[in-house]
């Protein structure tokens, strides 16, 4: 109440920079799936082994195989998208997926993602508005060239983020179209049908339209080691949210800031956008889960290390529980694990001289 009362008096320079301190001040947590940095049961120091890969220019993307001895990094700035190194020795092995808007090629190459069978590679390319479905075996054997198999499209619908199951079903965030407010998740079957759609986001005082919503709660999602579970962390909110593999919200928590997104629409170049708004924060980033562990990057209001980059680790058990909080030596801005050799394999575009880091987990 004082605040609004004072907010009409005082001069507009004054509450710009006002609010702004008020913005960043900490909040404590103070209700349910709610918590701070002190629930942490302990801080610890992990220090990387920086790696220079040859012939990579900029990743963006990585996953890792560790089965087939394959580390695969997608590259924005190569004629090819995709790089195969050695997971062992890191030595390169071949580049793949033209890019361009012609036959066996891809405008954009999104996301790379390993199918539980050990067959096959899906890369989204949001540009086509297609899974492209790629051989593990021609990608290993240097005399095949490596071409789209099959592909698949979600039922018209333009993609976001898809996530193969285990089930062999997707799911992908929902493409807002009415002027009610969609749910989360849209379930897809293995040929691109729609099943059903689930889960709601956090609430919050601001009111935004769909679209506005969608982008306040943009995040990224990935499914568990095992498959039953799907982890969804949020750019610009801190919150993290575990759900069942048919997209039954089972946790959620809030914190260690208590921050929630701020976007708005503007109008530009004749149209109109959605952008982040003045007070807005980064939060978390690469979730991923195994059995009762739980890894994600986070920035929150202490700012970034450097632009996009993180240098804060955080450990939950499956229920979202603090458990330990890493502080790492190199910021990193995303990563994959070998979950069986406890090894954390990032990128990294602010080490001089490389551009992988390895950091071997407690």
């Amino acid at each position: 109440m004082f605040f609004r009362i004072f907010k009409k008096r005082l001069l507009y320079s004054f509450f710009f920079f006002l609010s702004l301190a008020f913005i960043s001040c900490k909040k404590k947590a103070s209700g349910p799936g709610q918590f701070n940095v002190d629930d942490f049961k302990k801080v610890q120091e992990l220090n990387g082994r920086p790696i220079s890969l040859a012939k990579l220019h900029r990743g963006m993307d990585l996953t890792i195989i560790p089965e087939k001895k394959l580390l695969l990094i997608i590259d924005v700035d190569d004629s090819d998208y995709v790089k195969a190194y050695d997971l062992t020795t890191f030595k390169f092995i071949r580049s793949f997926i033209k890019k361009g808007s012609g036959p066996n090629e891809q405008i954009d190459c999104h996301k790379l993602q390993y199918d539980n069978k050990g067959q096959y590679l899906f890369a989204v390319d949001r540009g086509k508005n297609k899974i492209f479905i790629y051989s593990i075996d021609d990608i290993l054997d240097s005399a095949k060239a490596v071409s789209p198999k099959s592909d698949i499209m979600l039922n018209n619908n333009a993609l976001f983020k898809p996530l193969l199951l285990p089930s062999g079903k997707f799911v992908d965030f929902t493409v807002p179209k009415t002027k009610q407010k969609s749910p989360i998740f849209n379930f897809y079957n293995a040929e691109g049908d729609s099943l059903y759609q689930k889960g709601r986001f956090p609430g919050l005082e601001q009111d935004y339209n769909p679209m506005e919503l969608r982008t306040a709660f943009e995040g990224q999602f990935f499914s568990s080691a095992d498959g039953g579970h799907i982890v969804l962390s949020y750019y610009n909110s801190d919150y993290i949210d575990v759900y069942d593999s048919l997209g039954n919200l089972q946790y959620r928590v809030h914190g260690p800031d208590i921050f929630d997104p701020a976007v708005r629409t503007m109008s530009k170049f004749g149209g109109k956008m959605i952008i982040n708004d003045q007070g807005s924060h980064f939060a978390y980033t690469s979730p991923r889960m195994k059995d009762d562990s739980l890894l994600v990057l986070y920035q929150g209001l202490d700012g970034p290390v450097g632009p996009y980059h993180e240098n804060k680790l955080f450990l939950f058990n499956q229920k979202l529980e603090p458990k330990l909080f890493y502080k790492l030596s190199q910021p990193i801005f995303l990563f994959d694990i070998d979950w069986k050799m406890k090894t954390l394999y990032a990128l990294s575009h602010q080490v001089q001289g490389s551009n992988l880091i390895v950091i071997k987990l407690p």
